[in-house]
């Protein structure tokens, strides 16, 4: 028979090694029914919208996805962001009191990035570069 359908070419499913790194960054699971096909639509996804974040930055302390409006980078730490909510309570060290999750060093600076505009240019050489050192350090962990 032949495929009416065109070939789809990802690089996440080059080898079984890289789809297992995408699924465990991205924290697919299959052990249960309900799991198993939140993370297949999920890799079908990004299978049929191969622009979209393979990596999605998380806040540090609320971990919640940061994908519009204000993204708080830290200048000193590899791999530290904030959304637009958590930001001043954790740099003033208003939340530092109740979890220490919420604490950062007062020291550090932080340079916010407009998510909305970086979506719209396709995404600075910065973005790139620091999305690139991020799945390299995830490399680095998982081996």
């Amino acid at each position: 028979t032949i495929d009416k359908d065109r070939l789809q070419e990802s690089e996440v499913l080059d080898s079984r090694q890289q789809f297992l790194n995408y699924c465990q960054t991205n924290h697919f699971q299959f052990d249960e029914l309900r799991r198993a096909k939140h993370s297949t639509m999920m890799i079908l996804f990004h299978l049929h919208n191969p622009n979209a974040p393979k990596f999605v930055q998380q806040c540090g302390a609320c971990y919640r996805e940061i994908t519009c409006g204000i993204k708080y980078h830290c200048n000193q730490c590899n791999n530290f962001d904030l959304c637009s909510d958590c930001f001043r309570p954790v740099t003033t060290g208003l939340w530092a009191q109740r979890d220490a999750r919420f604490s950062h060093d007062r020291s550090h600076t932080f340079t916010p990035v407009d998510m909305d505009k970086e979506k719209r240019a396709g995404g600075s050489q910065k973005s790139r570069e620091e999305r690139t050192r991020a799945i390299k350090m995830h490399l680095e962990l998982l081996a």
